[in-house]
C-alpha cells in the first residue's frame, strides 16, 4: 500500500479495583505492526463472578472476531460483526450456565487507523475528547443519566432532582447475550488533531470530573511519558477521594503528539498486546 501521513501517538492504560471485591473491568490494547490500534474497555455487571466472566469473555471473543474479520467491507461492520459474535458468545455461555442469568457487560471499542478514530459503545462508559482547552464526552451514554440530563435541559425537571433520582444509573442497554437495539456506531472516523487527548473509561473514573480529567492532561502534556503520567494521575486523584463505595476503575489515554511519515503495512496480524499497569 502507498504511504500515508500517520499521527505519532502516546498511549497507556491502568485500573484500580477502587472498594469493590474483585475487577469486574476488562481492558485490552492491541497493536499492529503499522501503528493500527484496537482498543478494548468492558465494565462487567451480574455480582463479582459474573461481571468479571462477562467482561472478559466479551473482550476477548470481540478481539479474537475483529482480527478474524479483515475482509468486512468497512471498519464500523467489522465492530458491529465482532459485538455480534461476542454478544453470541455470551448467549452460548448463559445458556450453558442458567444460573449466569444477569450476567452482561458495557463495551467500549476504538480504531485509530493512524489519523482517526472509529468507536462503537454499549453502556453507560464514557468515552472523551480533550482538544483546545475543552472536554467533551463523543460517544452516548446509554443510562437513564443521560434521559435525566435531557428533562433538565428541557425544563421538565430541576438539576437537584436529577442529581439525586434513583434511576440515575439504571442502564438502558448492555452487551447481555440478548437483542442490543441500542449502540453508538458513528459511519465514518473522526479524524484527530496534534495534542488532542482520547480517553475511555469505565464509569468509577468518573469521581473525577470532567474539569479535573482537562487539569491533569494539561499538567501531564510536558511530561516525557504523557500518559503513563496522566493515568497515574487521575488513579491517585480518584484513591485521594476516599469515596467509600468507589467503582472499579479502569482508563485508557491517547494522546497525539504529532505527526509522523511511514508506510502503512499489512494490517491482519498483531504485533503485541500490551500489557496492563494495575493497582
Amino acid at each position: 500500500m502507498r504511504a500515508n501521513r500517520m499521527l505519532k501517538i502516546d498511549l497507556a492504560w491502568a485500573q484500580m479495583q477502587g472498594t469493590r471485591e474483585s475487577q469486574q473491568d476488562t481492558v485490552a490494547v492491541l497493536t499492529w505492526p503499522n501503528g493500527f490500534r484496537l482498543l478494548l474497555l468492558a465494565d462487567g455487571m451480574g455480582g463479582q463472578a459474573g461481571g468479571e466472566i462477562a467482561s472478559k469473555l466479551i473482550v476477548e471473543e470481540f478481539k479474537q472476531s475483529f482480527i478474524n474479520n479483515s475482509t468486512a467491507p468497512n471498519m464500523r461492520e467489522r465492530l458491529l460483526d465482532a459485538l455480534e459474535a461476542a454478544n453470541l458468545a455470551l448467549y452460548q455461555y448463559i445458556s450453558e450456565q442458567p444460573h449466569m442469568q444477569g450476567m452482561g457487560t458495557t463495551l467500549v471499542a476504538v480504531v485509530y487507523d493512524g489519523d482517526s478514530i472509529q468507536w462503537l459503545s454499549v453502556g453507560d462508559s464514557p468515552m472523551w475528547l480533550i482538544r483546545h482547552d475543552c472536554v467533551k464526552r463523543i460517544n452516548e451514554n446509554h443510562s437513564m443519566a443521560a434521559k435525566l440530563a435531557e428533562q433538565v435541559a428541557a425544563g421538565q425537571l430541576s438539576a437537584e432532582d436529577a442529581a439525586i433520582s434513583p434511576d440515575r444509573s439504571q442502564l438502558l442497554e448492555a452487551v447481555l447475550g440478548e437483542d442490543i437495539t441500542i449502540f453508538d456506531a458513528p459511519e465514518s472516523p473522526a479524524p484527530l488533531q496534534q495534542g488532542d487527548w482520547v480517553i475511555i473509561a469505565s464509569d468509577g473514573v468518573e469521581t473525577c470530573s470532567e474539569q479535573q480529567l482537562l487539569s491533569l492532561s494539561k499538567h501531564s502534556d510536558a511530561a516525557e511519558d504523557s500518559t503513563d503520567t496522566f493515568v497515574s494521575k487521575v488513579l491517585d486523584s480518584i484513591e485521594q477521594a476516599g469515596k467509600l463505595s468507589q467503582d472499579n476503575a479502569s482508563i485508557i489515554a491517547l494522546r497525539v503528539t504529532g505527526p509522523v511519515e511511514q508506510s502503512s503495512g499489512d494490517t491482519s496480524g498483531i504485533n503485541k498486546v500490551v500489557t496492563a499497569r494495575s493497582r
